[in-house]
């Protein structure tokens, strides 16, 4: 059969589309009913048999709703009656007529046929379509993305459920408004321009804007818009797609926010695999450790570990891939020029989106300046309570020293008494001379007790350092021994101070005596003279000195040496190392007072099985000597009956003090205390008071104060068994004040006595 044109497929397409549904099997049985009617009519009514060819209405009514194949059945069931009404008719030959109604029903047949098959297609793919177009709308409904369509106009005609989410309006609020109910004020403005853009036809893309919710909240979206068209293909209208990039945006923000504090730490951060693999490096790291990003990334994070932290960093690793924090761990790093850098590291584990552990960020603060800080101050404060120690043995030495001079002074002068009465070569006066030695020795104790208590010196002068060694050298050799080499280096220029000459002897014996018995199997000794300027980077003297220039003594020897804990002690009084009997432990503690009184400090290094180093500090004498060393004054002459208040708590004291007085021409009137003496000067002419400093209720310093009040022009003799120093620092007299140190022989006393009465030296300043 000749093939229909597409115009008439075109036609039927239009047709079938428009034709309404209806059953199949219905329209099935009324076509082959109507055929069945048409036939029996021509039977009953003898119709003329060109009626046969109405029987293709059977095909053609069943192609509207029938498949092909039952197309086809109708029309073969119709060309069965059309045949048979042509021979029942009696005819026995075809006439035209009846050819000619036979090809228009088997065309009719064929054409119903190619109708129902064409219909089904199209059917089909309107069923498809919908299909499609449901889903298609089920997609936008459900869609989390808020997807509107608005005419020309910006009204809203169409709103899902993403948008109803988003925004917080339901669709029947919104259908039928402006979009500008959720634009903010800010982005008024734009919304013309952008649909005389989508008028035009032109292509929006995709942008960020705010919008606002039905509560007020403001919103950053990512929005999407395209043009809709209608069958013409012209514009109608415009759907935009929102995304809600609130968090996002924030989190974004917050990334930048976090990357420029990474960027701008002065920790360095480091972020690394579980195998140690660098994969991030900031500037912080590059300052702290030397090392460029591109030199670092990729490389082992042993770059910047020491070797023998292998084994740690190894443990810090696993321990990391366990999910562990490791926080303010204290350990060492290495910078590209190899100095080690003591450090505190936060080490967090870095995971992907299942937990995995995959690597771990490393927070890394330089802690070498702090911890240099933390140890000096350490060392400042157990040189501070180092110092506190000594001050409080000063004063328990001054303490022991006073009371144990005065003792002293009462055997070496009861010894002098009985040596002045005894003949010569009487066994008396051989015991009276012992005595009187041992006192002495016990005096010389006593002196260095005092030294140690920061005494000022009893006299000083000014002289040469290097003259002390040259005249000590050959006393020194003698003493120290023949397996002792003795080396001394003077300075090449003076090294002048102004100290007490016999003291700075004194503690330079000891120092070699110290050394000697450091070194029992023999050794080397060096004393140095020489003068240094001390800066900020001066340490570990004791006490601390201002800067300056200083004169330097340094004693050295090869000994067996101290360690740390006896060099913290070793100047203390009666701390000694060595064997019971041997030492009182007095030598560098009266070093310490001399040192001290002169305004200098020492500084003490030494090293088990080295040896050890002392090196004393002096000011430098930048005046002439302010009291020169002058000759032994002779003995005073007697007084002329002088009456002498002697004032003392020692019953002894006094008891002595008034024998070598009344001896030697003056006439001594004794009391026990301070208010015992005020009775006595209401009482007597007095033409000097000497008192005792420190007494029970009240101190010679108050005696005179009152005694002054009522005598203004008496001389004050004070006597003390502490020192000048000790006094003059607790205020109890003033450096004008004459005072007489304890042991004294009656010499002493009787220049002391004489110099008051004669006005030699002033007792003004007693406040």
């Amino acid at each position: 059969m000749k093939k229909l044109p597409d115009r008439m497929g075109g036609a039927i397409d239009n047709f079938v589309e428009a034709r309404p549904a209806t059953g199949h099997a219905l329209l099935v049985g009324t076509a082959v009913a109507a055929v069945t009617a048409l036939a029996v009519t021509d039977i009953v009514f003898g119709v003329d048999n060109a009626a046969v060819g109405l029987l293709a209405v059977g095909p053609c009514l069943a192609a509207v709703a029938a498949g092909s194949r039952a197309v086809a059945g109708v029309g073969g069931y119709a060309l069965l009656w059309s045949i048979g009404l042509t021979w029942g008719a009696g005819e026995t030959m075809i006439s035209a007529l009846h050819v000619q109604s036979g090809v228009a029903l088997v065309g009719a047949t064929v054409l119903s046929v190619i109708v129902a098959h064409r219909r089904q297609v199209l059917q089909a793919a309107a069923a498809k379509a919908e299909a499609g177009r449901r889903m298609l709308a089920a997609v936008v409904e459900c869609s989390d993305d808020a997807v509107i369509a608005m005419n020309l106009e910006a009204t809203i005609e169409s709103w899902n459920s993403g948008a109803q989410r988003m925004f917080g309006y339901r669709a029947d609020e919104v259908i039928g408004t402006n979009i500008a109910i959720i634009t903010p004020r800010a982005g008024m403005t734009s919304l013309p321009a952008l649909f005389a853009r989508i008028r035009r036809g032109e292509v929006t893309g995709h942008y960020e804007t705010r919008a606002v919710r039905r509560d007020g909240t403001r919103l950053d979206v990512s929005a999407s818009f395209w043009q809709l068209r209608d069958a013409t293909g012209a514009v109608c209208g415009a759907a935009a797609s929102c995304r809600d990039i609130t968090e996002s945006k924030r989190a974004g923000e917050a990334q930048r926010v976090l990357a420029a504090v990474v960027d701008g730490s002065d920790d360095a951060i480091v972020a690394k695999t579980l195998d140690g693999t660098i994969t991030a490096w900031n500037p912080g790291a590059q300052r702290m450790y030397g090392y460029r990003p591109d030199e670092a990334i990729g490389r082992n994070i042993t770059l910047i570990t020491l070797p023998e932290e292998s084994a740690e960093l190894v443990g810090i690793l696993a321990r990391l891939a366990d999910g562990e924090h490791i926080d303010h761990y204290e350990t060492r790093r290495v910078r590209k020029d190899g100095t080690v850098l003591n450090v505190s590291v936060s080490i967090s584990p870095i995971c992907d989106d299942n937990g995995t552990v995959t690597g771990a960020s490393a927070i890394t603060r330089d802690i070498t300046d702090r911890m240099r800080a933390e140890a000096e101050r350490r060392d400042l404060a157990e040189r501070s309570q180092h110092a506190q120690r000594l001050q409080s043995l000063g004063h328990l030495a001054g303490g022991i020293a006073h009371d144990f001079n005065n003792l002293l002074a009462i055997i070496l002068n009861y010894s002098a008494f009985i040596i002045d009465v005894s003949d010569t070569g009487d066994a008396v006066r051989a015991d009276a001379q012992k005595i009187r030695t041992a006192a002495e020795r016990g005096t010389a104790l006593t002196r260095q007790l005092l030294v140690f208590a920061r005494g000022e010196p009893a006299s000083t002068r000014r002289f040469d350092l290097n003259t002390v060694v040259a005249d000590a050298q050959n006393l020194l050799e003698r003493t120290i021994g023949a397996d002792i080499t003795l080396i001394a280096r003077p300075a090449s220029h003076p090294a002048v101070i102004n100290a007490d000459r016999g003291q700075i002897d004194q503690a330079l014996l000891n120092l070699v005596l110290n050394a000697r018995d450091a070194m029992p199997d023999g050794g080397t000794l060096i004393i140095e003279v020489g003068t240094t300027d001390l800066d900020d980077t001066a340490i570990d003297l004791q006490p601390a000195l201002p800067l300056g220039s200083y004169a330097r003594v340094l004693v050295s020897d090869t000994g067996v040496g101290m360690s740390r804990e006896v060099t913290r002690h070793i100047l203390e009084p009666f701390f000694t190392t060595k064997p019971k009997g041997r030492g009182t432990g007095l030598g560098l503690a009266t070093v310490y007072g001399i040192v001290t009184q002169a305004g200098g400090g020492l500084n003490i290094y030494s090293e088990v099985g080295i040896g050890t180093t002392i090196r004393l500090y002096l000011p430098l004498a930048d005046n002439p000597a302010t009291s020169a060393e002058t000759a032994e004054p002779d003995l005073a002459p007697d007084g002329t009956g002088q009456v002498i208040m002697v004032v003392d708590d020692e019953d002894a004291l006094r008891a002595v003090i008034q024998r070598a007085l009344n001896a030697h021409g003056y006439a001594a009137l004794t009391a026990s205390g301070g208010a015992e003496a005020l009775s006595l000067l209401a009482d007597h002419h007095v033409d000097l008071l000497l008192s005792d400093m420190i007494m029970p209720h009240m101190s010679g310093r108050q005696l005179a104060q009152q005694a002054r009040q009522r005598f203004p022009d008496l001389p004050v003799l004070f006597m003390s068994g502490y020192s000048d120093g000790q006094l003059t620092d607790q205020q109890l007299i003033t450096n004008a004040a004459e005072l007489l140190q304890k042991p004294f022989v009656t010499a002493d006393l009787l220049r002391a006595v004489h110099t008051c009465l004669t006005g030699q030296h002033p007792t003004a300043g007693i406040r």
